[in-house]
C-alpha cells in the first residue's frame, strides 16, 4: 500500500489491459484511458470521488481502474501497481 505521503495516480480506461510490468499486470489499457488523476495520500489507503452522473444511458458501462504509487522496496525501481478492478455502472 502507499506509505504516508505518498504520491498516487489513479487510471481508469475503456478496455482491460493486457501488458505486464515486471512481476506487475497492467489492467488498465493506455491507448483507452480516459481519466487520471494524481493525489498526495496523508495515510496508507489511496481514495478518489467519481462522479458519476445520473444517466440511464451510463447503465451498464464498464471500466477498469488502477493505481500506481511510490513503494520504495517495490522492484520496479520504486514504483508499485494496485490490483486493477473492473466497474460497472448500476443497481446491483
Amino acid at each position: 500500500p502507499p506509505t504516508a505521503a505518498s504520491p498516487v495516480f489513479f487510471f481508469l480506461s475503456l478496455t482491460q489491459g493486457t501488458a505486464s510490468i515486471g512481476p506487475c499486470a497492467l489492467v488498465v489499457d493506455p491507448a483507452t484511458l480516459f481519466f487520471t488523476a494524481y493525489r498526495l495520500q496523508i495515510n496508507s489507503l489511496a481514495s478518489l470521488a467519481l462522479p458519476i452522473p445520473p444517466s440511464t444511458n451510463l447503465f451498464g458501462a464498464r471500466f477498469f481502474t488502477q493505481c500506481m504509487f511510490v513503494n520504495p522496496p517495490s522492484n520496479l525501481n520504486g514504483i508499485a501497481l494496485s490490483a486493477g478492478v473492473p466497474i460497472t455502472i448500476g443497481d446491483f
